[in-house]
C-alpha cells in the first residue's frame, strides 16, 4: 500500500509539473508537506495508544466504548488543530517557506478539510490491522490511493488549478470516511451516540 501511495504521488507530482511547471510542483509539495505533516504527528502519537489497546480489546463491547471514546477526543483534538492551522497557516507559509508560496493556502483549505476526515477514517479503519483483516485494509488503501490520482489528476488538467488537488483529498476523504465507518458498524456494530 506504501508503495502505491509513493506511485500516485509521484505520477500527480508528474501532471503538476506537466501542467504547471516547476513553480506548480513547489506550491504543491508545500501544502502536501504542511498537511502531511501535523497530520502525521496526531495519527502516531493515537497509533501508539491506539492500535495496541484495540489489539489487546477482545469484549465487543469495550472495543465500542474505545472507538467511541477515541473518536471523542479526535474529535475535539482535530477541530482545534484545524482551527490553528487556518488561523496560522499564512504565517506558517511564509515562516517555512516565503511569502512566493502563498499559492499553497488554496490547496491547503480544503486538505485541512480532508485532514478532519482523514483522521476521523482512521479511527474506524483502525480494527481492520489491530484484528488482522489486512486483505480489506489493503484493497481499500489502494482504492483510495488510485481514485484520489484518478480525481486529483483530472482536476488539474481540467481546470487548470492546483486547488482541484485538494478538493479531490477532502472528497476522497469523505468518502473513505463513510466507508471506514460502515465497515466498524457492520464488523464491530459500532454505534456514534450525539
Amino acid at each position: 500500500a506504501a508503495t502505491v501511495q509513493t506511485g500516485s504521488l509521484l505520477v500527480l507530482r508528474a501532471v503538476v509539473v506537466n501542467q504547471k511547471g516547476l513553480q506548480g510542483a513547489g506550491i504543491f509539495d508545500a501544502a502536501w508537506t504542511l498537511s502531511m505533516g501535523y497530520v502525521t504527528l496526531v495519527l502516531i502519537s493515537f497509533q501508539t495508544y491506539y492500535l495496541p489497546t484495540l489489539t489487546q480489546t477482545e469484549a465487543p463491547l469495550s472495543r465500542i466504548i474505545l472507538m467511541q471514546r477515541i473518536f471523542r477526543i479526535s474529535t475535539l483534538l482535530m477541530s482545534m488543530l484545524v482551527t490553528a492551522v487556518i488561523v496560522l497557516k499564512p504565517l506558517v507559509i511564509s515562516l517555512l517557506y516565503s511569502t512566493e508560496f502563498t499559492a499553497s493556502l488554496t490547496i491547503m483549505r480544503w486538505m485541512l478539510i480532508g485532514d478532519y476526515f482523514k483522521v476521523t477514517s482512521w479511527i474506524f479503519a483502525m480494527p481492520m490491522l489491530a484484528y488482522a483483516d489486512m486483505k480489506t485494509f489493503f484493497w481499500t488503501e489502494i482504492i483510495w490511493n488510485a481514485t484520489f490520482l484518478v480525481l486529483a489528476a483530472g482536476m488539474v488538467v481540467g481546470t487548470h488549478s492546483l486547488q482541484g488537488i485538494g478538493i479531490a483529498f477532502a472528497f476522497n476523504y469523505l468518502i473513505y470516511l463513510a466507508y471506514t465507518l460502515h465497515y466498524a458498524r457492520t464488523r464491530h456494530c459500532l454505534k456514534l451516540h450525539r
